[in-house]
């Protein structure tokens, strides 16, 4: 398996240009000081002064909120968990539209990419963001 188990750099560094606290990372991304060439391997945040914070699949979606108020409807938090994210109005299994999608590339992305249009709609826990 071949599974990734932590945002890579470049998924933390947008994270982090966004706005999330340091602090909400749960995992670290630590450089090798022992090889030649650039190798990281993840430890438990905080990281050491070489460290970069990560975030873990589940502490991505443990900081989305499970429903939103959205263009005058309850839209709640659905995500497949091998590729998309999305916001919708689910009416009991009856039907379902389907409000915001974030489907482009790897379940990854698409969590950072609904957090970023969470942010720039005003529906992210501001606890999590920098002031």
């Amino acid at each position: 398996f071949n599974s990734q188990i932590c945002t890579t750099r470049e998924q933390s560094e947008r994270l982090l240009s966004l706005g999330l606290k340091k602090e909400t990372a749960d995992m670290a991304i630590e450089q090798d000081l022992e090889t030649t060439y650039e190798a990281y391997y993840i430890s438990a945040y905080p990281p050491s002064k070489r460290g970069f914070p990560a975030w873990s699949l589940h502490r991505l979606m443990e900081m989305m909120p499970q429903s939103i108020y959205h263009k005058n409807c309850m839209c709640f938090l659905f995500i497949d968990q091998s590729v998309y994210v999305e916001y919708r109005i689910d009416l009991y299994g009856a039907s379902q539209t389907i409000m915001e999608q974030f489907m482009k590339g790897n379940l990854w992305d698409n969590l950072i990419n609904c957090i970023e249009w969470l942010i720039k709609e005003g529906y992210f826990n501001k606890e999590y963001l920098e002031e």
